[in-house]
């Protein structure tokens, strides 16, 4: 299982919020399921949370909505104070709220 905490950086003077991740592999012999165990805790964080987002590219254009990506009001209160969400700093992608 790996966790990536997400945090605010600044890079090149922008204002940058990155992405937590939580990722995880079964293991070979399936006696533990660990993507089950992933999304019963994404099941539970849900309750408190925002979910969608559309990602961006921002160099080649064109973007993808994602339903199960969740974001806290405290994200969304930086995102309306104008920092950017991004999976990395380095990434061409930027990612909002999804807004129907």
């Amino acid at each position: 299982m790996e966790i990536k905490p997400g945090h605010l950086v600044e890079y090149n003077g922008e204002k940058i919020l990155q992405l937590t991740e939580i990722n995880t592999t079964d293991s070979k012999d399936k006696l533990i399921c660990l993507c089950k165990v992933i999304h019963w805790l994404k099941r539970q964080i849900i309750a408190n949370e925002f979910s969608g987002v559309t990602g961006k590219n921002i160099i080649y254009g064109g973007e993808t909505i994602y339903p199960h990506n969740l974001y806290t009001h405290q994200a969304k209160s930086l995102f309306h104070d104008k920092v950017i969400w991004k999976q990395d700093f380095l990434f061409n992608s930027v990612y909002e709220p999804f807004l129907p």
